[in-house]
């Protein structure tokens, strides 16, 4: 599968700092936490100087973290198919029924 993103680093630098807040939380969420919690957190944030900046500054440029972490996971899920095919093929030629590895 693949995603195609049209973005535009212009859009995030108009977006107001409790949107820029309120984005990152939704992007990089905290497990179990209630709305009351979330709100607490996205204040803290405000509350900060110059996180309200950082956080805008990286998701202009999330487009570039998309592509990288795509790029290791297809490296990742390429490595442990050869893995697993360099496996199969080593008990294979041991022997054992292929089959059953393959059961797996």
């Amino acid at each position: 599968m693949h995603l195609v993103l049209q973005f535009d680093p212009a859009c995030v630098e108009a977006w107001s700092d409790q949107e820029v807040a309120e984005r990152w939380n939704r992007l990089f969420p905290q497990a179990k936490m209630n709305e009351a919690q979330q709100a607490a957190r996205i204040n803290a944030w405000l509350a900060r100087d110059g996180k309200i900046a950082n956080m805008r500054e990286r998701l202009a440029s999330v487009s570039e973290s998309l592509v990288g972490r795509s790029t290791r996971s297809a490296r990742c899920k390429y490595k442990r198919r050869r893995a697993t095919s360099d496996r199969v093929q080593r008990r294979s030629s041991s022997g054992m029924n292929e089959a059953a590895v393959c059961s797996r």
